[in-house]
């Protein structure tokens, strides 16, 4: 199984970054199920003139064609993106925006390329916004005929010292388990079961039609 994750902080280096951070706690618990995970830091892509700022993707010179390709090959899609001013980060805007263009995929007749694919969000900031850009993001991974299973987002909104603490941990791997589950067909509510919470309502497995 392989799923990749869509770096939209402007810091490219880890250790500045809380979204890379945060990504990371998802990523080492899909890594613990076996699956592959691929890392796209369009911070550093943009830094070394691989990520450019046009709109098409079929005839692009820069790396986005060969990220549509990975992307159509992975099973898990997630996007980490820091806020600013109660949107995702610009580099985040840019890379969903050129992403709309897989549509023209559709009107020649082919299946879309990202058809069925688990979809996911991690969002960082230091205010307010997180709830209004998961739920955009979800909405745009919809139109592109993803899926986007229960609980499939992890949000921190705070300092950097918090990061780490709390429940913060099982929430990545109740987030990490949902998706992992999405792609292997079951649909598997594990939120209340990681969080052992009381307030929270257990399902059984969905059925496949």
């Amino acid at each position: 199984m392989k799923a990749c994750m869509i770096l939209g902080s402007l810091k490219p280096d880890y250790n500045e970054s809380n979204t890379f951070k945060l990504a990371g706690l998802v990523a080492n618990h899909l890594q613990s199920y076996g699956c592959e995970v691929y890392a796209v830091p369009l911070a550093k892509l943009s830094k070394d003139g691989k990520f450019d700022h046009g709109i098409k993707i079929r005839g692009a010179t820069d790396c986005m064609p060969d990220i549509i390709e990975y992307l159509s090959g992975c099973d898990i899609i997630i996007i980490a993106t820091s806020t600013w001013w109660g949107n995702p980060s610009s580099l985040t805007q840019q890379f969903i925006e050129r992403l709309d263009d897989v549509q023209e995929y559709w009107k020649e007749g082919n299946e879309p390329l990202l058809l069925g694919k688990c979809f996911g969000v991690v969002c960082t900031g230091n205010s307010d916004g997180a709830q209004a850009i998961i739920a955009r993001l979800n909405g745009w991974a919809s139109h592109l005929a993803m899926v986007s299973p229960p609980f499939n987002s992890l949000s921190y909104i705070g300092e950097p010292d918090g990061l780490l603490k709390g429940n913060m941990p099982k929430h990545a791997e109740a987030m990490a388990d949902n998706l992992y589950e999405c792609a292997k067909g079951n649909y598997k509510w594990s939120y209340a079961k990681k969080l052992d919470r009381s307030d929270t309502i257990e399902s059984e497995n969905a059925k496949q039609p």
